[in-house]
């Protein structure tokens, strides 16, 4: 719920309370039950002031008037979101983190050696290129007066 339609729902209590001789149990309920909705649950002074709403329409329209502005100033209540790491117990998150971190080590160890070996790799077949860069291809002795192909230089 925003800051305008909590001070909305307020002003409509004392809008309610207007009409009303005096607060009734219903009206009181329900304006507790709102003011208890929109504040935290550790105000204790607000809380004190809620179950005393009962003395006289006025004392009750100026202390909706403060929650008001109460409001205004400072927002809603609203309750924490709970997460993943929230609902864990405290060894677990411990736990995970260590097993995160083990896994990205070894993962970097492995692709570590992965590399270093397809680097080794890679320097043999360069070698045995260059190997074949300094062999001189076979060429053919052809003797024009034995018309004789055979005689080839290896």
């Amino acid at each position: 719920m925003n800051k305008k339609k909590a001070v909305k729902i307020l002003q409509g209590q004392i809008n309610k309370l207007e009409r009303l001789e005096f607060p009734t149990t219903s009206w009181i309920k329900e304006t507790q039950s709102y003011i208890e909705l929109f504040f935290k649950p550790e105000s204790q002074p607000i809380y004190d002031s809620i179950y005393q709403l009962n003395e006289s329409s006025g004392d009750c329209k100026t202390f909706i008037e403060s929650c008001k502005s109460i409001i205004k100033d400072c927002g809603v209540y609203k309750d924490p979101k709970k997460n993943l790491f929230s609902t864990l117990p405290n060894w677990a998150v411990a736990l995970l983190f260590l097993a995160v971190g083990y896994v990205g080590h070894l993962s970097k160890y492995l692709t570590n050696s992965e590399l270093n070996s397809l680097k080794s790799e890679n320097l043999v077949l360069k070698q045995t290129i260059d190997s074949f860069s300094t062999i001189k291809p076979p060429t053919m002795i052809h003797n024009e007066a034995d018309n004789n192909p055979a005689n080839v230089d290896l």
